[in-house]
């Protein structure tokens, strides 16, 4: 891994700018978690600060909770208590979990439960009974 630590922003793909974001770099299947600073961030990739005892593998889910994302990151250099990462995607587990997609699936699970509701109901009433549950 090549150290990009000096390179200047010419090298970049994107623009980085400058935060100071709590977030979590999870590996080994979700059994390892290491908490994090991003120190700058863009849409491709950002450098990290985090403890230099601290070893992270070469690919991980990148979690940044105050902005509700999660990112497949690619690490592309280590020095010291400093950390380079490539975005390869946001991970798609995180996508379900988002409120608008939890929202959007309760939506449609709701309307497969009252077409259900309304067939059951025609049901009763052929057998005699011509009272709706509550």
């Amino acid at each position: 891994m090549s150290d990009d630590s000096n390179s200047g922003p010419e090298s970049r793909r994107t623009e980085r700018v400058r935060t100071l974001i709590g977030a979590t770099a999870v590996f080994n299947n979700g059994n390892n978690r290491v908490a994090c600073q991003i120190r700058n961030l863009s849409s491709t990739g950002a450098k990290l600060t985090l403890s230099p005892a601290v070893s992270l593998p070469g690919s991980f889910i990148l979690e940044i909770p105050s902005r509700n994302k999660s990112y497949k990151a690619e690490l592309r250099w280590r020095q010291q208590d400093q950390a380079g990462v490539d975005f390869s995607g946001e991970d798609p587990s995180a996508d379900r979990d988002a409120p608008e997609n939890q929202l959007e699936a309760l939506k449609k699970e709701n309307a497969i439960l009252r077409r259900r509701v309304s067939e059951l109901v025609a049901r009763l009433a052929g057998l005699g009974h011509s009272e709706r549950p509550e």
